[in-house]
C-alpha cells in the first residue's frame, strides 16, 4: 500500500513539476543551461568519458559541451538503455519521446573513469532524483560504477522525490 502512495505522490509532484517548468521563457532556460555547463567544465577535466543526455523540451541542455572529448549519448531500447559515443559524423534519429539519438558510434560503458549527468526534474539535497517515470537511468545505473551528477533547475531542489529503493541517487548535484 506504501509503494502505491508513493508512486502516486511521485507521479503528482512530477505533473507538477513539469508544468511549471513549461511555464519557462526560453531565455530562462538558455541562461539557467549555460550556468550549469559552465559549472561542469570544471567537473569534467579529469574524466576520459562524458555520458550526457540530448535534452528535450526546456530540460537543462548540455549541447554546449558535446564538443568535449568522447561524449557518449544514450539510446532507448525497448525497456533497456545503452551509450553510443559520438562524433561530428554521427546522424540521429528521434526515439519514442522526440529525443535525438545517435545511430552509429561504438558503444560504451562507463568505468570508474567515467562521469554521467543525468537529467533530472527534481532533486533532493540528499541525491535522490525524480526523472520522468521510466526508470531507464535506475535501472542502467544499478550496474555501473562512475561518477553520477545530478542537474536541475534550482527551483526544484526538494525535500521529497518520494524515492523508492530501486533509485539511485546522484553523487553531486548542479544547478544554476
Amino acid at each position: 500500500m506504501e509503494a502505491k502512495q508513493s508512486l502516486g505522490r511521485k507521479k503528482e509532484l512530477r505533473s507538477k513539476l513539469l508544468g511549471f517548468r513549461n511555464s519557462f521563457d526560453v531565455k530562462y532556460v538558455g541562461e539557467a543551461s549555460d550556468a550549469i555547463c559552465k559549472k561542469l567544465r570544471t567537473k569534467i577535466i579529469c574524466y576520459d568519458y562524458l555520458f550526457l543526455y540530448n535534452s528535450f523540451g526546456k530540460e537543462i541542455s548540455l549541447s554546449s559541451l558535446f564538443n568535449n572529448k568522447n561524449i557518449a549519448l544514450p539510446v532507448v531500447s525497448r525497456k533497456k538503455m545503452f551509450f553510443r559515443l559520438i562524433s561530428e559524423n554521427t546522424s540521429y534519429q528521434k526515439n519514442k519521446y522526440g529525443i535525438d539519438e545517435p545511430t552509429s558510434g561504438e558503444i560504451v560503458e562507463p568505468t570508474e573513469s567515467s562521469i554521467i549527468i543525468l537529467p533530472s526534474l527534481a532533486l533532493t539535497k540528499e541525491g535522490e532524483r525524480l526523472g520522468y517515470g521510466g526508470g531507464y537511468y535506475d535501472r542502467y545505473l544499478s550496474g555501473h560504477n562512475c561518477k553520477k551528477i545530478g542537474v536541475c533547475y534550482k527551483e526544484f531542489i526538494v525535500n521529497s522525490v518520494f524515492s523508492e529503493e530501486h533509485d539511485i541517487k546522484v553523487d553531486e548535484i548542479i544547478t544554476n
